[in-house]
């Protein structure tokens, strides 16, 4: 059945930073896993459950549209989404094209039928939530212990103005 309520995504700014948590962890599938997660608006089972084929490249002859897709969950798996609906086709509308590179090279040479990221969704999980609280201590360590040193209050506190996203390069650009 379809789902009771709506929830709203991840900002990005959390997404990054844990993209860039799992990297500085050499943990490359868990982090191209969540860009994608996130950039499709995929729930953590679907995209763990794709396979390489499951990876539509733009034909070569559409000029001006070079957009990779995802067909989600496919019929003949015989597993829906969680609303009950069967190849559902998701661009990827990286907001970093080498996200996109990195998921053309993730599959480059592989068998189709080959799980596209090489991680399970408990592995995936795992990888997120340790991330996630890695992360979390950092900020509460790093960013207070350094506006201190500084004598500065941490950015987007009163009298200090919030950088933004789009000034600086997230840590998820790092994928190479």
């Amino acid at each position: 059945s379809a789902p009771g309520a709506s929830r709203f995504g991840f900002p990005w700014e959390w997404t990054a930073s844990i993209a860039g948590t799992l990297l500085a962890t050499k943990r490359r599938d868990a982090a191209l896993c969540l860009l994608a997660a996130h950039d499709t608006y995929s729930r953590p089972g679907e995209i763990t459950d794709l396979q390489v084929g499951d990876l539509v490249l733009p034909a070569p002859r559409l000029r001006g549209y070079h957009r990779l897709c995802l067909v989600i969950r496919p019929e003949g798996r015989g597993q829906p989404r969680k609303t009950g609906s069967f190849d559902d086709n998701v661009t990827v509308e990286a907001r970093d094209a080498r996200i996109s590179t990195h998921l053309v090279q993730l599959a480059k040479g592989r068998d189709p039928s080959e799980k596209l990221f090489r991680l399970s969704i408990s592995q995936y999980k795992d990888a997120f939530e340790d991330a996630a609280d890695l992360g979390a201590f950092l900020y509460r360590v790093g960013a207070p212990a350094a506006a201190a040193r500084e004598e500065q209050p941490p950015p987007g506190s009163a009298g200090q103005p919030a950088s933004s996203p789009r000034s600086r390069r997230p840590p998820c650009c790092a994928l190479a």
